[in-house]
């Protein structure tokens, strides 16, 4: 279900940070990559009901191919339908936003947004796939501009090519990708960090 906390102001201080300080926590666990990760270009229109919409509020529901950084801006953490599979158009890949300040402790499936630097320095905004369920895990990252690209955490040489053909950075100066939540773990002060690839 939505959490229903409210974020204060005070948790986007901690964006400010510097970025992967010292002592910030580390994932280090080997994960295994979902069984097919593919990048996908959105080509299709948005259905009716996210036709100009322009800021991401509670009631937004979308695909998650079609989530873009200012939803992430205005929610860092989103969640699946999967309770509201029975609405009309909407179906297993369909996210809403979840308010709350801090990445709650046995939740699965989660996307959380994320800062992103490849190995030459250049930043995107992303998001990454995580459960929270036992142990803090996470199953991939992806990027939403200039398109919709996702990568498992068990990264293949495929994956990084499509990867680099969206964000255009070659392949031998994007890999390893690091990245650091923008929201903490439930009872954490730090911001997570880890690295893909």
């Amino acid at each position: 279900g939505e959490l229903e906390s409210a974020r204060p102001e005070a948790a986007r201080s901690d964006l400010q940070r510097p970025f992967f300080a010292e002592g910030g926590h580390h994932n280090t666990r080997s994960h295994k990559a979902p069984s097919s990760s593919q990048c996908v270009a959105i080509v299709g229109v948005l259905s009716e009901c996210q036709v100009g919409e322009m800021v991401a509020t509670l009631q937004t529901r979308k695909p998650i191919t079609a989530i873009q950084t200012e939803d992430l801006d205005a929610f860092p953490m989103w969640e699946f339908c999967l309770d509201e599979e029975g609405v009309e158009e909407m179906d297993e890949t369909w996210i809403r936003p979840v308010n709350a300040a801090e990445i709650p402790k046995g939740a699965y499936a989660l996307t959380v947004a994320v800062r992103v630097v490849t190995a030459n320095g250049t930043e995107l905004k992303g998001f990454i796939a995580i459960d929270t369920a036992g142990a803090f895990e996470v199953s991939g990252l992806g990027v939403s501009s200039p398109q919709y690209c996702f990568i498992p955490i068990a990264v293949t040489a495929a994956d990084k090519a499509a990867f680099c053909a969206i964000v255009s950075v070659a392949p031998e100066v994007a890999f390893p990708i690091r990245y650091q939540l923008c929201v903490a773990l439930e009872g954490e002060a730090m911001l997570r960090e880890g690295q893909i690839g």
